[in-house]
């Protein structure tokens, strides 16, 4: 399902079409039924574009539009975005990302995984990127608290036909279980 956007000109009278979105990213996020005890964190629903998911998701625009560039670049197409927030700490946020073909996908899977440790770290923490052990082909990187208390958490990204998908998890140091992550993200890339 696509949905087209329009410009009303002042008059009322209606423009051309501007941008059409595709929907079904918006079924590859997750859910609040995916997280017990969870609660939605008031991201945007609906598809985003290109810009409007690296507004919601990046917290500096030089990496906001680093972002933008390496979707479009990779054949972006469409994205949903979720933030749940869990008990305590705990918070999960979820993309999914559809682009033009596979080799698109793997293309902004290679792109994210920096702009991921760079701009996704929490506060004090540093960030190692490695290849998941648990699902093929994906990137987990894990922020490591500098001090004690401070947060830490996972992010695994990873790519599957002509979408790229993203989860993080953050919470106290050592509180979220690398197994748990990829548990909860192959149900989300099983989605159709």
């Amino acid at each position: 399902m696509c949905i087209t956007l329009v410009a009303l000109s002042v008059t009322g009278s209606y423009a051309a079409a501007l941008v059409s979105i595709d929907q079904g990213p918006i079924v590859r996020v997750l859910r609040i039924s995916d997280v017990p005890a969870g609660k939605e964190g008031g991201l945007p629903s609906g598809a985003l574009t290109a810009s409007q998911l690296a507004f919601n998701n990046d917290p500096t625009a030089a990496t906001r539009r680093a972002e933008t560039r390496a979707l479009e670049g990779a054949g972006f197409r469409s994205s949903a975005i979720t933030r749940i927030d869990g008990s305590g700490l705990l918070q999960y946020k979820s993309t999914a990302v559809e682009l033009t073909s596979r080799a698109g996908a793997a293309r902004a899977l290679a792109a994210e995984a920096p702009l991921c440790a760079h701009s996704q770290a929490p506060t004090g923490t540093r960030a190692t990127v490695a290849r998941d052990p648990g699902i093929r082909g994906a990137i987990l990187v894990t922020f490591r608290a500098s001090t004690q208390g401070q947060a830490g958490g996972l992010e695994l990204l990873a790519h599957s036909g002509t979408y790229l998908y993203t989860l993080q998890a953050i919470e106290e140091p050592d509180g979220i279980s690398r197994l748990t992550l990829e548990r909860l993200l192959k149900v989300v890339m099983s989605r159709r």
